[in-house]
């Protein structure tokens, strides 16, 4: 069971919190947006396991960082073969002036 705590309640039931990270994850919001979850030390261990086994898979990145673009395109064989023939545009629109809509 996924469980939620604003900034205020953590820090005043940390207690319960880490009691609530052994059933699953407990989000910690700050003005009602996610900011950090707490995970039993069980649950993380599982995580960064799994994060080393997929380490050897470019296209899932690592267990300290998600894949990049780069990781993402150098990951496919067959994309490794496409040649993508690049211009340089040079031309540089003119300015727009938006003054009259912002009256």
């Amino acid at each position: 069971m996924v469980r939620s705590y604003s900034a205020r309640e953590f820090n005043r039931d940390t207690a319960g919190a880490k009691r609530a990270a052994e059933d699953g994850p407990v989000y910690v919001t700050d003005r009602g947006r996610p900011s950090h979850v707490l995970l039993s030390i069980a649950e993380y261990e599982r995580l960064v396991a799994a994060g080393a086994a997929a380490a050897g898979d470019p296209a899932r990145g690592s267990a300290s960082r998600p894949p990049t673009l780069l990781d993402l395109l150098g990951s496919d064989a067959a994309a490794a073969d496409v040649d993508l023939p690049l211009e340089r545009f040079d031309d540089v629109p003119a300015p727009v002036d938006l003054d009259e809509f912002l009256d």
